[in-house]
């Protein structure tokens, strides 16, 4: 048995070394440099992204336990949040047989004998209950509370320290706790980091300018990792917990201050870049407006404005324009074509799906009736004939108006005099596709477009080398959709409800997330319900639509619900962009707890276009948490994208808000978004007034060479 007092072994970072005693491999080599890693352990590291010597240095503790001070179980008390060291007497499941509910259970001894027991109740399961066996030694951490007159921690932190125990793995102090996953401990972790730290740390090199350190009286990188891996005995463990210290402010500045610098220089690029200036366009514009039919809003005036000084002035454009779903994104892209297109260039505009390239290929019809402006359309579903026209046309016609899906991307496509690229649903393609697409011209300006609304701080990281513009503003008219959440069990009362509108002329979009039925995921597909519906909705005529079916059937289908010839139209969310049937009144979603606030605002979308009041119910099958009830809910009252955005964000974080990694979102190991909003804004701030200063980043040599192995980096894959 170990005596008690050789289990304190006081964590001194002091004694942690300061140079190495042989030689050092590079830091970007594998983990297996370091004593004691073999393959087993490194394939495990990996597993957590923590594949080299670099890699491990930022590896930081996602949590901090405060063992200053752990309690024998003889001197326990409700009410306690303590942790306790403890050796295994018993592991057992237990079955609750009134509630029907299942736990396990773990008594734990005194080590030393003294007489006491605790009890550990897990109601899921303890993550690796099958090292919890007799004679184990552990360590809990939770709430002490009282039941049935016995000490019990209820799902405590539990870290096992096996039975065959080295002193030093219980350390007095405040201990990181990092990131698991099956197989790797936190000893083993901690050994590993410990190891890093000790010979490594010395490497690293300072990339935050120094006036900037003094000015937020923040430590070196070198000392701000150290003490989040070894905090001293006298840290604020609440400050540790929050990610609150100068140490961790300073690491989340870095970031924000890498990625702006980033882009202060790619946006200097473009400042510098001298590009095509276009006239003001006169005849055009008066015959857009005939045909238009209807006004500007103020908000459309303005962006108009906005991407006309751009486009007139010699420097090449690259604008943003950010809008909810309605409210007139494509016609002002229309505006600004017709910039390009009267001064004898041509225009690409690239957009996600054939679906959504029919819809702007007829609304620009319309818009430029009687302008005799050649429109062509490049997409992947065109017979060769179809495709071998328009790329003549393309190499020989200008002014030219093509509209594209990824096709356009294509080497044999080729321009003759390429003006002005528009990208529509900017957030489905990637830097490198818009930046293909450009080379395909002589510096032609740049217009992104997107409907997805998108909260200033991401729209600071995503976008933060493109200027700005927003249409906040809805034309005159537009009713807020009526927004319901329902449950499986309201199901015939839904029904009842849509029937009702059916019956007046109306309407109506059905939405599932997939196409056929999935064991995995276990969602509602069309494929299922398809009868069911056709069913409940007899008498009337019931379509379904989804991205697999041939662009013509796809087409065909769109026309004959816009047509009113089809009642019911049951789809995937390929009706989320672009289609545009304002006699649809209703709009149902399947599974809409799978789904973001964005894209289920995005849908809704598809709405209340005409003059009637719509409807858009949510059908939640698979609620789970009281925070998934409480998003969805949110719908009911919020109308407004931008705001329904913020509160995805806030309660989803950036990585689910995006959907996928393509977003083209900075990997951050430590920032948040919105939670640092702040420093976002001032290392912005600071990284732009410096690239103004110092364009070629001479006062910071050490950032401006990772910046540039980060971007040989981004070109190699």
């Amino acid at each position: 048995m170990v005596p008690r007092r050789l289990l304190f072994n006081k964590f001194n970072t002091n004694n942690l070394k300061t140079a190495p005693t042989e030689p050092i491999p590079d830091l970007q080599k594998s983990l297996r440099y370091i004593k004691g890693v073999g393959e087993y352990l490194a394939t495990l590291f990996a597993k957590k992204e923590v594949n080299t010597i670099q890699d491990a240095l930022y590896f930081l503790p996602r949590a901090y336990e405060d063992r200053r001070e752990i309690t024998p179980i003889s001197q326990l008390k409700p009410g306690q949040n303590t942790s306790v060291l403890g050796k295994i007497h018993r592991s057992y499941p237990v079955f609750f047989s009134r509630s029907k509910r299942r736990a396990h259970e773990v008594l734990l001894d005194d080590p030393d004998g003294v007489p006491g027991r605790l009890k550990l109740t897990w109601f899921k399961g303890p993550f690796q209950k099958e090292k919890l066996t007799e004679g184990t030694l552990v360590l809990a951490r939770g709430e002490i509370k009282i039941f049935r007159t016995e000490l019990q921690m209820v799902h405590p932190d539990l870290e096992i320290l096996g039975k065959k125990f080295e002193p030093e793995q219980i350390s007095k102090g405040i201990i990181p706790i990092y990131s698991e996953t099956l197989g790797l401990f936190q000893k083993t972790v901690r050994k590993v980091i410990r190891s890093v730290v000790n010979q490594y740390l010395y490497q690293l090199e300072e990339k935050l300018p120094e006036e900037i350190l003094k000015k937020n009286n923040w430590p070196s990188l070198q000392a701000a990792l150290r003490s989040l891996h070894f905090p001293a005995a006298d840290s604020d463990i609440a400050i540790l917990l929050e990610g609150k210290t100068p140490a961790h402010e300073r690491l989340i500045f870095e970031e924000f201050f890498s990625l702006s610098i980033g882009l202060a220089l790619k946006r200097r690029e473009y400042a510098d870049e001298k590009g095509i200036a276009f006239k003001k366009p006169e005849a055009t514009w008066a015959k857009l407006k005939d045909n238009l039919g209807f006004r500007f809003t103020g908000a459309q005036t303005r962006v108009v404005r906005e991407i006309l000084d751009d486009m007139t002035s010699d420097r090449i454009m690259h604008r943003l324009v950010q809008g909810d779903v309605g409210c007139g994104k494509t016609v002002v892209a229309a505006a600004a074509a017709l910039v390009a297109l009267e001064a004898g260039y041509q225009v690409a505009l690239m957009a996600p799906t054939e679906v959504l390239i029919d819809q702007h290929f007829q609304n620009f019809q319309k818009w430029f009736s009687g302008m005799d402006i050649p429109l062509v359309r490049i997409t992947g579903s065109m017979t060769s004939k179809e495709k071998k026209d328009a790329l003549k046309k393309l190499s020989e016609t200008a002014p030219l108006m093509v509209f594209g899906t990824h096709a356009l991307f294509e080497d044999y496509v080729q321009f003759k005099n390429l003006g002005l690229v528009i990208v529509d649903e900017q957030h489905r393609f990637g830097v490198r596709q818009r930046a293909a697409l450009m080379s395909k011209g002589t510096k032609p300006d740049v217009l992104v477009m997107t409907a997805t609304p998108i909260p200033r701080t991401l729209a600071l990281t995503l976008y933060g080398d493109l200027e700005l513009s927003v249409i906040d503003e809805l034309p005159p008219g537009r009713k807020p959709v009526v927004t319901k959440v329902y449950l499986e069990k309201q199901r015939s009362q839904l029904e009842t409800l849509i029937r009702k509108q059916l019956e007046k002329s109306s309407q109506a979009y059905i939405v599932f997330p997939l196409i056929e039925d999935s064991e995995e995921l276990k969602l509602k597909s069309i494929e299922a319900m398809l009868p069911g519906i056709v069913k409940a909705y007899a008498g009337f005529k019931v379509a379904h639509l989804h991205g697999r079916m041939k662009s013509e059937e796809k087409l065909q289908i769109l026309k004959d619900f816009k047509e009113n010839k089809i009642h019911v139209l049951v789809s995937t969310t390929v009706v989320e962009v672009g289609v545009d049937v304002p006699n649809a009144t209703v709009m149902v979603i399947e599974n809409a707890e799978r789904f973001g606030l964005s894209q289920l605002h995005q849908l809704r979308g598809r709405i209340g276009r005409g003059a009637d009041e719509s409807f858009c119910f949510l059908m939640a099958t698979h609620l789970g948490s009281a925070e998934i009830i409480q998003r969805l809910k949110s719908m009911e009252t919020i109308h407004d994208g931008f705001k329904l955005a913020e509160v995805d964000l806030e309660m989803r974080g950036s990585g689910e808000f995006l959907g996928t990694k393509q977003s083209g979102l900075p990997n951050f190991q430590m920032a948040s978004l919105p939670r640092d909003f702040d420093l976002l804004q001032r290392a912005r701030k600071d990284a732009f007034e410096l690239v103004a200063k110092d364009p070629e980043l001479k006062s910071i040599p050490q950032l401006r060479d990772f910046l540039k192995k980060k971007m040989e980096t981004v070109q190699l894959n």
